[in-house]
């Protein structure tokens, strides 16, 4: 390689080194302007629309589990109190809703299973032992 050659490689490695050092301090140098604290989720502004439709999903879910009797009888905001107060005497009174969901999903999961032990089990196939050889060394 000829004199010209290794100044080209070393003028390609300089820039390269300083492509890199120019990009290491952009982002320190954005980092100090404009921390981001680890750990936090982005707060995302709620579009009233969203909330709307939200709301309107909760309600009809809400309705469907007041239940059908209450329903043809145009069930109203008392219903709901009422669903809530049952709730409240099943689980407590300060219960939080996170640990309501869980007990949900544990009675839940007790039926399913309970539900599958009702049934009758498909005939196992049985398969001949697998016997392992012994290597002689």
């Amino acid at each position: 390689m000829g004199i010209n050659g290794e100044m080209a490689l070393t003028g390609l490695s300089l820039v390269l080194f300083g492509f890199t050092c120019g990009i290491v301090v952009f982002f320190l140098v954005r980092h100090l302007i404009f921390p981001v604290e680890v750990g936090t989720p982005k707060r995302k502004l709620l579009s009233y629309n969203g909330d709307v439709l939200r709301t309107i999903g909760v309600l009809q879910q809400l309705q469907v589990l007041i239940g059908r009797e209450a329903a043809e009888c145009d069930p109203s905001l008392a219903d709901l109190v009422g669903l809530i107060r049952a709730a409240q005497r099943d689980f407590g009174h300060r219960a939080s809703l996170e640990g309501t969901i869980q007990a949900l999903v544990v009675l839940d999961m007790e039926r399913q299973l309970a539900s599958r032990k009702r049934q009758p089990a498909p005939p196992v196939e049985t398969l001949a032992p697998v016997q392992l050889e012994t290597a002689i060394a």
